[in-house]
């Protein structure tokens, strides 16, 4: 998707690992889903949402324009 070799992802993915504490793929998910949840538990009122494009933002998402 990023055009990156295999070696760059996994590179990368091991300083993410590192920087967290984490030694498998599974911890992370786990990392990020308690993150996300945090961040909504947070939230002023019950029916507010994260706007996860902007708190999170991935790599390669495509920009929505205004129609």
């Amino acid at each position: 998707m990023r055009g990156s070799a295999i070696t760059t992802v996994k590179s990368q993915l091991g300083r993410i690992y590192q920087k967290f504490g984490l030694e498998t793929r599974y911890q992370l998910i786990a990392y990020v889903t308690d993150e996300v949840v945090s961040m909504a538990k947070e939230a002023d009122t019950p029916d507010a949402k994260v706007d996860t494009a902007n708190v999170l933002p991935l790599v390669g998402r495509r920009k929505q324009t205004a129609a």
